[in-house]
């Protein structure tokens, strides 16, 4: 994730607030794609140890991804849920096709015998 500034200096929660209470912080932008922007939210999520943290704390480091990223609460509620179960939000899954019965080689002996055959199915 390519970040427009380092946030390794933000190590607890008081941290983050101080940051988020600054007025200095305008328009920071992450550049990157989804799953890069999943690993960079996860990875914030381990630092700050978002599940040993209390209601306050949670809600403080939520509000620091929101204006990080600029997802909504909801994407980002979505990102947490997916790191309390331990598993990816951005996993590649395979789509409900069907089997395919022909290949390449197929297609083009079909095209070979439509052509020989003056395309008799019309």
């Amino acid at each position: 994730m390519v970040s427009m500034y380092d946030d390794t200096n933000l190590r607890t929660v008081s941290d983050v607030v101080g940051y988020l209470n600054s007025q200095a912080v305008v328009d920071i932008t992450l550049a990157g794609t989804s799953k890069e922007r999943a690993d960079w939210i996860r990875e914030r999520l381990s630092r700050f140890s978002y599940a040993k943290l209390g209601k306050k704390d949670k809600g403080v480091i939520l509000r620091y991804l929101v204006r990080i990223t600029g997802l909504t609460e909801k994407q980002i509620d979505r990102h947490v849920r997916s790191y309390r179960e331990c598993r990816n939000l951005c996993e590649s899954y395979d789509r409900g096709t069907f089997p395919k019965k022909y290949d390449r080689s197929d297609g083009e002996l079909l095209a070979e015998v439509d052509n020989a055959t003056g395309r008799l199915a019309g």
